[in-house]
């Protein structure tokens, strides 16, 4: 249950969903769902950086996604 509520390991079931519905355009979705995110992503950082007068400590999307607790119950 806490793998399909873990936003790192979302974009994986995604990922496998769509290739079981359609496997043609199942990697268009995935670099179209990557894309949005990223812009989404960086929006809110340089709102947050116009916002503080410190450095962001926020983690970039690719150590969000990397750094996964459940990694290995997912592998499970």
């Amino acid at each position: 249950m806490g793998a399909a509520l873990d936003p790192r390991i979302k974009i994986e079931m995604l990922q496998a969903a769509y290739k079981k519905l359609d496997p043609s355009t199942s990697s268009l979705k995935i670099k179209e769902l990557k894309d949005s995110l990223s812009a989404l992503y960086k929006d809110y950082q340089k709102r947050s950086q116009t916002s503080s007068s410190g450095v962001s400590l926020t983690p970039t999307p690719q150590e969000i996604v990397t750094e996964s607790p459940l990694e290995d119950d997912y592998d499970n």
